[in-house]
């Protein structure tokens, strides 16, 4: 019986390391690609998006989603300023990009191209990668928005009085999940008095609601922070006993937090000097007592009162003359023993906690004035949070700066 032989070619023998190297990474198990997706660069995770369909669908899926937001490092979030033109560009800095002045890489730029009655907006403040955006004018809120996804919910209109002030601000209920943004709306009534009336929004509803209760004055609110479901403000009204204000999403309600016990009448004296914030996860209060330095006091376990502490005490550059005093807003602890600062609401500074020097920041690309805050960016969607009429998805394409 015959048999047939055939001679194996060099075709034979390439065969199965060519069909190895025709396997794509994303047949990799799911949780192995997610775990190393989450750990790449921002920017290069973000430019994935670009690259098909099924790139595009991994990263919006929801635990990738959740396990990069987990793992990702704080951001920076910079807004140019323009004789007071907010700029509608915004830039996302990734802080663990160690030449920020020189590398194209650190940054990621977003157009917000919403219509507002107004020709600028401002970023209210940020909450798990969502961004609250109010009109410069009247200060209105108007969106929801995350610049990662392009996903935005709009905002209500709440009622409308006439010569009335407006400050809001976005929060999460802890407990609930819910996010909210609350509104409140000052105004003067007819016995010529200042009230302040509080309104509440939550997203995937369709109206405000109005918050029962009193609360001291505003004062410090521009400058308020927002951390573990509350909204936390300095009380600038020296005739009020309280030091910081709060307003709990979840409940609603008001409540205070007590100072450091430190503080005695020459601290409420210079309230209105002080700010608060949020750094490495905690509540701080930043206080000016004199033009030569800053304290700034931590409280360490939020809400006990002991837990103040007078974490950082920095020297700053003396101006003489000028009758201005220099302002710093921390932002975020840096590597290497330094804090990231707001210097006047206008420029990036850099302070050595081991050498007691400022450094002036250069971002790659940004050349005006910028408002920053800090970022979390997140692939999260917007659709898992509020859903309804209200939700609609902007369609934009990654701008990366050049």
């Amino acid at each position: 019986m015959e048999t047939s032989t055939r001679r194996r070619t060099a075709a034979d023998t390439k065969e199965p390391y060519q069909q190895q190297r025709q396997l794509s990474i994303l047949e990799l198990p799911h949780g192995i690609l997610v775990n190393i997706l989450s750990r790449l660069p921002f920017k290069t995770i973000y430019n994935c998006r670009c690259v098909c369909k099924a790139w595009l669908n991994l990263l919006l899926d929801p635990y990738f989603a959740e396990t990069h937001f987990a793992k990702s490092p704080t951001c920076l979030l910079l807004q140019p300023t323009r004789n007071r033109f907010h700029s509608r560009d915004l830039y996302m800095v990734d802080l663990e990009i160690p030449d920020l002045a020189d590398d194209r890489d650190a940054l990621v730029k977003f157009h917000a191209d919403f219509h507002f009655p107004t020709d600028s907006f401002e970023v209210v403040n940020s909450c798990n990668g969502f961004l609250c955006l109010c009109d410069s004018v009247c200060f209105e809120p108007y969106y929801v928005y995350n610049p990662i996804t392009g996903e935005y919910v709009n905002i209500p209109d709440g009622r409308r009085l006439s010569e009335c002030y407006v400050v809001s601000r976005f929060g999460v209920c802890p407990k609930s999940n819910q996010y909210k943004v609350v509104r409140f709306v000052g105004r003067f009534t007819v016995q010529d008095t200042f009230k302040w009336e509080t309104e509440i929004y939550t997203l995937g509803t369709d109206n405000w609601r109005a918050v029962e209760g009193t609360f001291s004055s505003l004062g410090g609110l521009p400058s308020g922070a927002v951390l573990n479901g509350a909204l936390h403000w300095v009380v600038t009204d020296r005739r009020n006993s309280e030091f910081i204000s709060c307003f709990d999403f979840e409940d609603e309600g008001f409540r205070s937090i007590v100072p450091p016990s430190q503080f005695g009448m020459h601290h409420k004296k210079r309230r209105k000097w002080m700010s608060l914030g949020v750094l490495g996860g905690c509540l701080y209060i930043c206080d000016f007592p004199f033009d030569d330095h800053f304290d700034i006091w931590v409280m360490k376990d939020y809400g006990i009162r002991e837990s103040w502490t007078k974490e950082f005490v920095i020297q700053t550059p003396i101006t003489y003359n000028t009758g201005l005093r220099d302002f710093y807003q921390p932002i975020r602890l840096l590597g290497d023993g330094e804090i990231l600062m707001l210097h006047n609401n206008k420029a990036l500074v850099s302070y050595n906690l081991k050498e007691g020097s400022f450094l002036d920041l250069d971002i790659y690309g940004v050349q005006s004035d910028i408002d920053a805050i800090a970022y979390n960016p997140s692939f999260v969607s917007l659709k898992g949070i509020a859903m309804g009429q209200n939700l609609k998805v902007l369609k934009v394409k990654p701008r990366n700066a050049v």
